[in-house]
């Protein structure tokens, strides 16, 4: 960070950050778990076309345990292949320039950013015994300006307003082989199909806001945003091995030359009013109304299966508008803090992400209409000099409101799926990732020795059960749990140095935080949280 202060009323703030990762790749948090086997009475542990660990067909021998624990086996590609044992790297670069100049009695800003990165990776996906692995590589490269005005008026009426452009230019390659690793003739590649997928996107908008003093605990704020979006995108997909039109008496993937070009254009007006009540300076109520806008663009990562067609590659724009009610307070000489928000919100036309478990891809879709509602309740308390506590506690209703999905595995009709067309009516269903109840409590102790300050700092976070998957599959859940981190540090008086110790996941719980079902078996896959974990950090401050 660099910032420059040639006057006071003007000053500039220039950061930069890059990052280097190098893992074992995007599977390592997924395990196999809730084995049904080939049947949904099954319980064996089965591979992909292969049964059992000892059956042939298989290039690998199943060593997961159907269990959500730390026991995780990523597989390479099958001998030949060309690919790789599994490991992944990312690079990136992050840059942004904030200046600001007071002119009179406005203060103009200029927020400048530009970021790239490149994600590479290769792997070979959950008990998959090495017949599904792919090779995949992504960069994407943004430029965004922005440029406010906000106003310092000394009277009831100030104004803010603003113009942001943003341009992204985002590239995706992937070469994935399923089930056969037979070296094409025309190359010798043994990969099942490779396509590229690019999109180049621009964003404009300009948004203001008006804020009138009424009186001087009472302040009315209104404002909007209008968005123009487009996106051009092309889906090249070049080559398809020829030995699935030899083998498959029916199609499996679309025909390799498939070109598909498309632009996308939206444009919305997002407004939002908040009335705020400050009785007194430790008491703050507010309500406001929001709308929002998530634009839609185009599946880029699915991959190329049979009978997709260009709607299916495409998703709209996703909206939303609802209410939030509220309010701050301080209290016991200002040692206690509570805060409390109720919220409602319905969303119209929610992206959602759709497993397509033959090909171990996902394609981005509608689910129709979601409302959630809720209650958030945040306490704080100072002890003492050397003591916090905090705790936290929600309330969640998270729901579909028309929208038909399709069916999850092995669902029956009188589970509720329509066998004509495998869809099921999710009405009232709970949304994925959305437990109904949480809450949490925290410390921090911190205790002064002479020159050297001790800090130990503890949370506990317990969530209700909640859903792993748009489906609602009832075999795809993540059970209630308890999660504790810890840290303890010391540090020099003046700040300068400091050493902490960290622990994340002391519990070793296993949080499932998206699930799937296996590609041609009817077994589970789950992605979890890093278990419990220890970490230490040395901070330099000058």
């Amino acid at each position: 960070t660099l910032v420059w202060e040639p006057s006071e009323t003007f000053s500039a703030n220039f950061k930069i950050q890059a990052v280097e990762q190098e893992t074992d790749g995007p599977a390592t948090r997924g395990q196999l778990f809730n084995c049904r086997g080939p049947a949904s009475d099954g319980t064996t542990i089965t591979g992909v076309p292969a049964d059992t660990a000892d059956s042939t067909g298989a290039y690998y021998p199943i060593a997961d345990d159907c269990e959500l624990n730390d026991k995780i086996t990523v597989y390479p590609g099958p001998p030949g292949l060309g690919f790789g044992e599994p490991q992944g790297d990312f690079d990136s670069v992050l840059t942004s320039l904030n200046m600001d100049w007071d002119v009179g009695q406005w203060t103009i800003t200029s927020v400048t950013g530009w970021s790239d990165y490149t994600l590479k990776d290769e792997t070979g996906y959950v008990a998959a015994q090495g017949n599904i692995t792919a090779d995949q590589k992504e960069t994407n490269e943004s430029f965004s300006q922005e440029l406010r005005a906000l106003s310092n008026f000394s009277g009831p009426l100030n104004f803010l307003a603003g113009v942001n452009f943003q341009d992204t230019e985002f590239v995706f390659r992937n070469a994935s082989q399923i089930i056969l690793a037979i070296p094409d003739t025309r190359n010798g590649r043994a990969a099942s199909q490779e396509h590229i997928a690019s999109q180049d996107a621009q964003s404009l908008s300009a948004f203001a806001e008006v804020v009138w003093d009424i009186t001087e605990e009472v302040t009315l704020s209104a404002g909007a945003r209008y968005t123009d979006e487009e996106k051009d995108a092309v889906y090249d997909l070049f080559f398809v091995n020829e030995w699935f039109d030899m083998i498959f008496e029916f199609p499996f993937w679309l025909p390799e030359g498939t070109l598909i070009k498309d632009k996308f254009s939206d444009d919305n007006v997002s407004p939002q009013v908040t009335l705020e009540w400050n009785p007194s300076k430790n008491m703050h109520f507010f309500a406001s109304y929001r709308e929002g806008f998530l634009p839609g663009g185009f599946s880029l990562g699915a991959t190329p299966q049979a009978g997709l067609t260009l709607e299916d590659f495409q998703f709209d724009s996703e909206e939303v508008e609802g209410y939030e009610v509220g309010f701050k307070t301080r209290l016991v000489d200002d040692s206690l803090s509570l805060d409390v928000v109720a919220y409602d919100y319905e969303f119209t036309n929610l992206q959602v992400n759709l497993y397509v478990p033959e090909t171990a891809s996902f394609v981005v879709g509608n689910a129709g209409e979601a409302l959630t509602k809720g209650v958030e309740a945040n306490l704080r308390w100072q002890a003492n000099s050397y003591l916090q506590l905090s705790a936290f506690a929600t309330y969640n209703d998270g729901e579909y409101s028309n929208y038909r999905s399709q069916c999850y595995t092995l669902q029956t009709a009188a589970q509720g799926c329509d066998t004509a067309t495998n869809t099921q009516d999710l009405d009232g269903k709970s949304l994925p990732r959305a437990p109904d109840y949480t809450f949490g409590l925290g410390g921090y102790l911190v205790y002064p020795v002479n020159d050297l300050v001790f800090s130990l700092r503890t949370d506990l976070f317990w969530s209700d059960d909640y859903q792993l998957e748009t489906t609602n599959s009832p075999f795809l859940v993540q059970d209630s749990y308890t999660r504790i981190d810890a840290s303890a540090a010391v540090e020099t008086s003046d700040g300068k140095w400091r050493f902490a110790v960290i622990g994340r996941n002391l519990t070793d719980e296993d949080i499932g935080v998206f699930g799937a079902t296996r590609g041609f078996t009817n077994d589970q896959l789950a992605t979890i949280q890093r278990l419990r974990s220890w970490g230490a950090e040395v901070t330099y401050s000058f």
